[in-house]
């Protein structure tokens, strides 16, 4: 047991029984993934985050979790930006086309 003193990122970096952390790309993936899930779950980032650190991937299992206390914050933004989207954008489209067309 190697008892040197180590910053919380080189505990998290440092792999666990031979387990290689996943890349960041792979990281990022589960995260959307997951992230998408969760809106849905409600509880899927908790629960992977569990797994994910018994099976040694202690960054992402910490990713996960910290995620989990982003999304529902980040929702509300979510659900104004898609009702933008949905409905005030093509109102303001169709709204330009027939003042174009009656200008002409």
């Amino acid at each position: 047991m190697n008892n040197e003193s180590k910053s919380f990122w080189e505990y998290v970096k440092e792999p666990v029984d031979g387990v290689k952390p996943y890349s960041v790309f792979t990281a990022a993936v589960i995260l959307l993934v997951l992230g998408v899930l969760d809106t849905v779950g409600c509880v899927v980032l908790i629960i992977a985050a569990f797994v994910f650190m018994k099976k040694g991937h202690k960054g992402l299992s910490m990713l996960l979790a910290l995620t989990n206390f982003v999304i529902p914050d980040a929702l509300p933004l979510v659900d104004e930006i898609g009702g933008v989207v949905a409905v005030v954008l093509p109102m303001y489209m169709n709204w330009k086309k027939l003042t174009d067309s009656g200008n002409k």
